[in-house]
């Protein structure tokens, strides 16, 4: 019953999944180059690389369909890496393919290693070759990789090999070479496609999309507020999308306003709806943004505190991530003050041209001392995330890492 239950509401990012290549928004000139080895039914090795949310998994699915037909499911082997990274034994033991393999008497490695051997010697059913797909490939264990090149080299007859990752530096350059790399652009940065209007980007076609099938009426500052929340991010765009459709309904219901989905007129979704969705929603990333403002202000027991809560929920690389993308936030919208200051000064100049030499050499020392706090604050992130690969105590590393970013702030 719950499984009927679920086929008939399934959620909206497995809903709107594309399912062939031509519904893969964006990434048109990835679809062509895939295309032309499809229509001779064959495919290289494949090392996808760009951020999350931009269509590597669909793309995937997308190719075992069009290859396999109706037994793409049982030609395709989707490995988690970062499940099997985090919880090793406990994936193995619980997931339906590695679990025929598990031996308590031997090593998560050693399983993982054989099982893969054996799925890519198998003898594919109604086709030339089967696909492992490895997703978030960048968390594998470097002896993994090292194993992989050889499983590739002596399995190419029988079975094709696609990583995906957002960290294509972390691959080994010796599985690098056996792929053919595909860069994923970010959608929100897809500008004038045939497919849509001059300046409609990738994600808002999506969105749209979605909004009429769903009869929805999406206002122009909720599209803002999505593409702003979302970063690039499809699937989470569309999961906002749902939650504030949800919102939205159970909002006009307790107002007494049943009267629109009698009538079938669209639901309205503005600003006010997202906001207050994200705001439920994102307690995570509102955590770690009040760790980071502590960590600047020196602040050691408080972001000690926030590390004990996060790291109850999260693992330490995930922590990592989601610092990281504050970051890049922030990096954006001083960025983004910047540049309108600048112009502003100039505009200012422009009209009084007297004091300036002393004033513009200032600027630019404060420019240069700018870049250089957050060059130094990316330089201490990218040492955690190579601590962390052999670590014990991870949120020791992490710790480091935010009470070093105080002390850069204090120096500037």
């Amino acid at each position: 019953m719950h499984n009927a239950v679920e086929s008939c509401h399934p959620l909206w990012l497995e809903k709107y999944r594309p399912m062939r290549l031509e519904d893969i928004l964006g990434q048109e000139k990835v679809c062509e180059r895939v295309r032309a080895f499809l229509r001779r039914k064959t495919l290289p090795n494949l090392l996808l690389f760009g951020e999350r949310g931009v269509g590597k998994t669909s793309l995937v699915f997308a190719i075992a369909r069009e290859l396999f037909g109706d037994f793409w499911r049982e030609n395709l082997l989707r490995v988690e890496c970062s499940d099997f990274n985090e919880h090793r034994r406990e994936y193995l033991e619980r997931d339906a393919y590695f679990s025929k393999f598990y031996n308590e008497r031997k090593s998560a490695v050693e399983i993982f290693k054989r099982a893969i051997r054996e799925y890519a010697g198998l003898r594919p059913i109604n086709a030339s070759f089967r696909i492992i797909f490895f997703n978030n490939a960048d968390l594998l264990p470097t002896d993994i990789q090292q194993s992989l090149r050889r499983t590739m080299e002596r399995f190419n007859k029988t079975c094709r090999f696609i990583f995906s990752t957002t960290k294509p530096s972390a691959i080994l350059p010796a599985i690098r070479s056996r792929c053919l790399c595909l860069f994923f652009k970010r959608l929100d940065a897809e500008q004038g496609s045939s497919q849509g209007r001059k300046g409609e980007n990738a994600l808002r076609r999506l969105l749209l999309k979605v909004a009429k099938a769903e009869n929805l009426h999406l206002t122009e500052g909720a599209l803002s507020a999505l593409e702003e929340h979302a970063e690039g991010d499809a699937g989470l765009a569309v999961s906002i999308l749902e939650a504030s459709a949800s919102f939205a309904s159970a909002t006009r219901a307790s107002e007494g306003k049943k009267k629109e989905k009698e009538e079938g007129t669209a639901r309205r979704i503005d600003r006010d709806v997202v906001e207050a969705v994200v705001r439920s929603a994102f307690s995570q990333r509102r955590r770690i943004a009040e760790m980071l403002n502590d960590a600047f202000l020196g602040d050691t027991e408080k972001v000690r505190r926030h590390l004990k809560l996060l790291t109850a929920v999260q693992s330490e690389r995930e922590i990592l991530a989601e610092i990281h993308a504050e970051l890049r936030r922030r990096l954006l919208q001083a960025r983004e003050r910047q540049v309108s200051e600048m112009a502003v000064a100039k505009t200012a100049k422009r009209a009084e041209q007297g004091e300036q030499e002393g004033e513009g050499r200032e600027s630019v020392e404060r420019e240069e001392k700018w870049w250089r706090m957050f060059a130094n604050i990316f330089l201490y992130e990218s040492e955690t995330d190579f601590n962390l690969c052999n670590a014990l105590n991870g949120s020791m590393h992490l710790e480091e890492m935010l009470l070093r970013f105080g002390s850069v702030l204090r120096e500037s």
